[in-house]
């Protein structure tokens, strides 16, 4: 987890940056599955799916910037926001699922994760991964203002916003990650409890906001 996000606030490849995120998310999956209580299992494959998610709407995002602009260097960007606004909106879905915004996928599954280790015992994981949850709010405040909300950079001219066929796949992905921040029982009942039991291990139950 750590060494991920560490690795991915020093990059200048917006692609680059991604991936080594992945390398920090798989490291709460891991987490969550290394405790081997049905709530540690649980969380580890609800972020799992909701990583799906979230990433797979951030690498849309940034190959439809590479695909406008011709290019991810980071540097050469800016002011995209004005240019590719339905894009960003995406971005901003998915970088705040990513960064365990309340009410967004990520923060459940990042929730119920710090939750399993503390009732695990394991303190220090615990502590370690709400740190590099805020390391990760702060890599994609820096990305996003760089791309989307600075000042234009040398390629951000070529900028403009791809076609609604380059939108939908990201908006579907959006979509989820709104849908199991809002509802997580949704997830939980009919993807994460199946896969519970089917391992012999008790159900998760009452993961909603209301209770």
């Amino acid at each position: 987890m750590l060494v991920g996000v560490l690795y991915a606030m020093i990059q200048h490849d917006l692609k680059r940056l991604l991936a080594f995120h992945t390398v920090s998310q798989i490291g709460y999956m891991m987490l969550g599955l290394g405790l081997s209580t049905s709530l540690g299992i649980a969380a580890g494959l609800l972020h799992c799916l909701n990583h799906g998610l979230f990433k797979g709407g951030l690498f849309l995002c940034a190959g439809s910037v590479d695909k406008v602009t011709g290019t991810r260097d980071m540097d050469r960007l800016g002011g995209l926001g004005k240019r590719m606004p339905m894009t960003m909106i995406l971005w901003l879905i998915g970088a705040a699922s990513i960064s365990g915004v309340p009410l967004f996928s990520g923060f459940v599954s990042k929730w119920l994760i710090y939750n399993a280790a503390l009732e695990a015992g394991q303190v220090i994981p615990a502590i370690v991964a709400w740190f590099v949850s805020l390391l990760t709010v702060f890599s994609f405040l820096k990305a996003t203002s760089t791309v989307f909300l600075s000042d234009e950079g040398p390629d951000s001219a070529k900028g403009r916003e791809v076609p609604w066929t380059m939108l939908a796949g990201g908006a579907v992905l959006a979509t989820g990650s709104i849908l199991f921040g809002l509802a997580p029982q949704v997830a939980v009942n009919y993807l994460i409890n199946p896969l519970l039991l089917s391992l012999g291990l008790a159900p998760v139950i009452h993961v909603s906001w209301m209770d």
